[in-house]
């Protein structure tokens, strides 16, 4: 189906978000010009993706979804301040998966043809305020996209997966309907047993903890906790990534410490080095 029509589709269907929410009323989906974007009330979302690479091979690897959200006036924001236009747990439901949703869209948009998948991140208001059935609702957004839940790999917090009850029966439920997990921000002291627990849950891929990426400014207690961190994930069956990556130093270390995969604004200098046409014909 042509995305101008699926647009169209979810544009006369948005009560399908969350029939019981307000924020339908302010939503739209646009495509235009071969660009995919949104607004909510009077602010512009645009989609956009960001390749995350294999290390060893520097390969694009996955893709994980950003949003780069406007004012009317230009103001940037970020995707928090969208959240202040939730009336009740309702509207939290719809926005989530409306920005979900438009992320899908720019990936089918974008890399329609690619096998690799997209990460997209469950708020953890979503997740409370959901009872029981995680991932059914956009399971069946997803099919309108011809998309299965096995090109999507769901972010949630590590910190909630280590602690929540509520946010593990989510990560169960969304498993059980063929979604991989991110397990984000896990702390470096993680017994193997944890480790093992998380797979069980459906986490195949992880981060470390954002103080444990600032290890990298001290090698000698940065890299010996970071080694015992990425051994048990690996010996676990999760890949590691480590995200925010700035210099080329960096990757190098991590490579050395034998990280499954990285992104960052050098990581997309070296990914648009990969896809740049080598011709005029290629780039049409």
């Amino acid at each position: 189906m042509p995305l101008t029509r699926v647009v169209d589709y979810f544009n006369a269907h948005l009560d399908d978000f969350n029939v019981h929410a307000s924020l339908n009323r302010y939503a739209r989906f646009y495509y235009d010009k071969g660009r995919v974007w949104a607004r909510l009330a009077d602010h512009v979302i645009y989609p956009c993706l960001q390749p995350i690479l294999e290390l060893e091979n520097m390969q694009p690897a996955a893709y994980e979804g950003r949003l780069d959200i406007r004012t009317d006036q230009g103001q940037p924001l970020s995707t928090e301040a969208l959240y202040f236009l939730t009336w009740n747990t309702e509207d939290v439901v719809f926005l989530d998966r409306f920005l979900r949703t438009l992320q899908a869209l720019e990936f089918l948009n974008s890399h329609s043809d690619s096998s690799r998948p997209l990460i997209v991140s469950v708020h953890s208001r979503h997740i409370q305020a959901v009872g029981s059935s995680h991932g059914a609702v956009f399971e069946s957004l997803l099919e309108r996209l011809g998309l299965r839940p096995s090109r999507i790999i769901l972010r949630q917090r590590g910190k909630a997966l280590l602690g929540d009850p509520h946010a593990r029966e989510a990560a169960v439920s969304f498993h059980r309907r063929g979604y991989a997990l991110l397990a984000d921000e896990l702390p470096l002291e993680l017994a193997s047993d944890v480790w093992l627990r998380l797979h069980e849950l459906g986490v195949r891929w992880a981060t470390p903890q954002g103080l444990a990426r600032a290890s990298l400014e001290d090698e000698a207690i940065g890299d010996s906790r970071l080694a015992h961190w990425l051994n048990d994930a690996h010996r676990s069956g999760i890949a590691s990534w480590w995200p925010n990556i700035h210099r080329r130093d960096d990757l190098a270390r991590l490579r050395r410490l034998s990280l499954g995969f990285v992104s960052g604004p050098i990581v997309d200098e070296m990914a648009a080095d990969l896809v740049r046409p080598a011709s005029g014909l290629a780039a049409r």
